[in-house]
C-alpha cells in the first residue's frame, strides 16, 4: 500500500509562492520550501521533477495575477489601464515586482506575452486606433520607462503618496502628458526636444 501523501501539489505551490513573494525567485530553494511546509524535501520531489519546474509553476501563477491587474478597468481612458494596473501590482506585490522585473530570472517570456497583449489592446483604444504603429510604439516605450522608475520607487517606499487614488492620479497625469507629447511628435523627432542642439 503506497504511503499517504501528506502534502498536495497545491500545498507545495502555495508554500513556494509565499517564499517568492517574500524573497524573490533567487530566494527560493527546495530546503526553504520544505521548511515552509515543516517537512522534508520529499513532498516537493513527489510532485515536481526539480526546483526549476516548481519555479516555473509559480511564475505562471504570478503571471496570471499580474495579467489580472493590467487587464482590469480603472479608467475611462482605456489606454491607461495597463499602466495603472502595473503600478497597483507593484504596490501590492512589491517583492514579486522586484523579483520579476529587476532580478534576472528565467521567466521573462511569460511577461513579454502580457506586454504584447496589452500593446495590442492599447492599439485598439480610441486614442491610438488608426495611428502609425511607430507613434504607438514611441508612447509605449516611454511609458514603460516612466512606469518602471515609478514602480521601483513604490516598491522601495520612496514614493510618498502611494495610496491607490494617488497612484492612479499620477499615472493618469503622466499618461496624458506622454500622449500629448507623442501626438505632437516630440517623442519621435529629437530635434523638437528642449536643448536638442547640445545633445548632438
Amino acid at each position: 500500500m503506497p504511503p499517504k501523501v501528506r502534502f498536495t501539489k497545491e500545498d507545495v505551490i502555495k508554500a513556494a509562492f509565499s517564499i517568492v513573494e517574500e524573497n524573490g525567485f533567487n530566494g527560493m530553494s527546495t530546503q526553504k520550501v520544505a521548511d515552509r511546509l515543516n517537512s522534508s524535501v520529499q513532498p516537493l520531489y513527489s510532485q515536481f521533477e526539480n526546483i526549476d519546474a516548481l519555479k516555473r509553476v509559480v511564475a505562471v501563477r504570478t503571471q496570471a495575477i499580474f495579467r489580472s491587474f493590467v487587464l482590469a478597468d480603472y479608467s475611462e481612458r482605456k489606454y491607461l489601464n495597463p499602466w495603472i494596473g502595473e503600478i497597483l501590482f507593484a504596490k501590492k506585490y512589491s517583492k514579486l515586482y522586484f523579483a520579476l522585473f529587476v532580478e534576472r530570472n528565467d521567466h521573462e517570456d511569460l511577461f513579454l506575452d502580457v506586454n504584447r497583449e496589452t500593446f495590442n489592446i492599447m492599439c485598439d483604444t480610441l486614442e491610438f486606433k488608426g495611428l502609425d504603429i511607430n507613434i504607438t510604439h514611441a508612447f509605449y516605450r516611454h511609458m514603460q520607462v516612466y512606469l518602471y522608475g515609478l514602480a521601483i520607487m513604490v516598491c522601495n517606499k520612496y514614493w510618498l503618496d502611494d495610496s491607490e487614488e494617488g497612484l492612479i492620479r499620477v499615472v493618469t497625469e503622466q499618461g496624458e502628458i506622454m500622449l500629448k507629447a507623442t501626438l505632437d511628435g516630440l517623442l519621435l523627432d529629437r530635434s523638437k526636444w528642449p536643448n536638442a542642439a547640445r545633445r548632438k
